[in-house]
């Protein structure tokens, strides 16, 4: 093996950032493999488990002094207080579990996301690695509450069940169709999914919907 043929195997070149005064003519940019990228606390994640737990707790509280006020009749026809219980009661577990997953990904001493040229490692959702060549196509969707990755799989792959995820699945199996979360991690997000964009295009994949700023 080439010099050059080993180091295009220990790196893939992706897109340059553009600028607010340059978009054009920029050079792209070599970016080594394995890119290995752990869990990290998230501002949003813990202010939504907080207020989610806080607000259930508030509930509850108000419909205990509610109901010491109120006759037996007016307690069962109360359709909005037991509404109000319910839904309180599932945003706070749905909040915890955000919440103990991502104490639990950001403690992890092994990176949740590997990326390499023999293929994809997502430890949060797929116990074993998914090699490039069996991904048929990736877009990447970003909004202001995260960033996800959607790949599309020629062979489908068993995928573990993970509900307090963004993107996660509610239930294991195999499945063609995966959501990888990228923006719950410690390397920059943009980075991750051109990474991602090059390693499946270069292996015969295709990049669906916009194409700005991941495509070559």
């Amino acid at each position: 093996m080439s010099e050059a043929e080993g180091e295009r195997l220990r790196s893939v070149q992706i897109p340059g950032d553009t600028t607010l005064w340059k978009t054009q003519g920029i050079p792209p940019v070599e970016v080594e493999l394995p890119l290995e990228a752990r869990g990290k606390f998230t501002f949003s994640i813990l202010l939504y488990s907080i207020f989610s737990i806080l607000f259930f707790g508030s509930t509850v509280r108000y419909l205990i002094l509610s109901i010491g006020s109120m006759k037996l009749w007016e307690i069962l026809s109360g359709v909005g207080y037991c509404f109000a219980f319910l839904f309180s009661a599932v945003l706070s577990v749905f909040g915890t579990g955000l919440l103990a997953a991502m104490i639990r990904d950001a403690s992890s001493s092994q990176p949740l996301l590997v990326l390499s040229r023999e293929g994809l490692q997502d430890r949060r959702q797929l116990p074993s690695i998914v090699p490039w060549n069996n991904v048929e196509s990736i877009r990447v969707s970003s909004d202001s509450n995260a960033t996800l990755a959607y790949l599309t799989f020629r062979q489908p792959v068993y995928v573990s069940r993970n509900r307090f995820r963004f993107g996660g699945s509610f239930k294991e199996g195999f499945k063609s169709n995966i959501r990888v979360l990228l923006s719950t991690l410690d390397q920059d997000e943009l980075k991750i999914g051109k990474v991602m964009v090059a390693l499946v295009t270069e292996n015969g994949g295709k990049l669906r919907g916009s194409a700005l700023p991941y495509s070559p």
